[in-house]
């Protein structure tokens, strides 16, 4: 009765017995659920979520979890509601495996994205996995070292997502987002909006890459939203947003 009203839960740490004390309880109608931890055992967490099928958005913010698979046997579960993922890259694939179906999956945001190889066959694995890559329209991409800066990255992570309409890129994703964007016209015209915001991206460097993209997308059909770049006024953003 304690949980009776919570909205938003902060785990610290979920134990393996946790799903015994949080029974099918429709009062219980907690819709966010943050792990803060950085031991992540999959099958106990997975298990947790079942327990709460109220919950709409669940988050992994620390950087590269240290995951334990459980004892790798799980059965079918449905997670009705969950529609926003927030997840290192690095551990999507072990967390939301075959088993797990998310038919409410919409928005999904790469924390700590480290492109590389595995991770990005992770990416792809994660997306394979029953209609994930036709439900996802809200995509944000964080995280992304410089050498990493590159439009092939870019198009491999954007390429399997058909429904994508809602692309947020911040840090350095926002400069090799956007180039990506310029060279990759068939990803960036069913866009309907990108945001570029907590960037050191430049307002050249911006303007540069926008004005390419406004050679073949108008406004009406792309909107850029600029917000808490540390390099740009207030006044250069609006100046970018309104580019035609």
């Amino acid at each position: 009765m304690a949980l009776k009203h919570v909205k938003n839960l902060q785990c610290i740490y979920v134990q393996p017995s946790i799903r015994n004390s949080v029974p099918h309880d429709p009062t219980m109608a907690i819709s966010v659920v943050d792990f803060t931890q950085s031991n992540i055992d999959v099958r106990s967490i997975i298990l947790f979520l079942d327990a709460l099928p109220t919950v709409t958005e669940v988050s992994f913010p620390l950087p590269y979890p240290y995951t334990i698979d459980g004892d790798g046997l799980r059965s079918p579960i449905v997670l009705p509601n969950l529609s926003t993922i927030i997840i290192p890259l690095a551990v999507i694939d072990v967390l939301f495996t075959r088993e797990v179906n998310l038919p409410s999956l919409t928005s999904v945001s790469l924390l700590y994205c480290d492109c590389g190889y595995s991770n990005l066959e992770r990416w792809k694995g994660f997306l394979s996995i029953m209609k994930r890559r036709q439900q996802i329209t809200h995509l944000t991409v964080s995280g992304v070292s410089a050498i990493e800066l590159s439009p092939l990255i870019g198009k491999i992570l954007l390429e399997d997502l058909p429904s994508l309409s809602h692309l947020t890129l911040q840090g350095k994703a926002a400069i090799f987002g956007l180039k990506t964007l310029v060279e990759e016209r068939s990803l960036s015209t069913r866009l309907k909006e990108v945001n570029v915001s907590q960037s050191d991206i430049t307002f050249l460097q911006l303007y540069d890459e926008v004005s390419k993209l406004r050679k073949f997308i108008p406004p009406t059909s792309l909107r850029i939203r600029i917000s808490n770049c540390f390099n740009i006024s207030s006044i250069e953003a609006e100046r970018v947003q309104n580019l035609e």
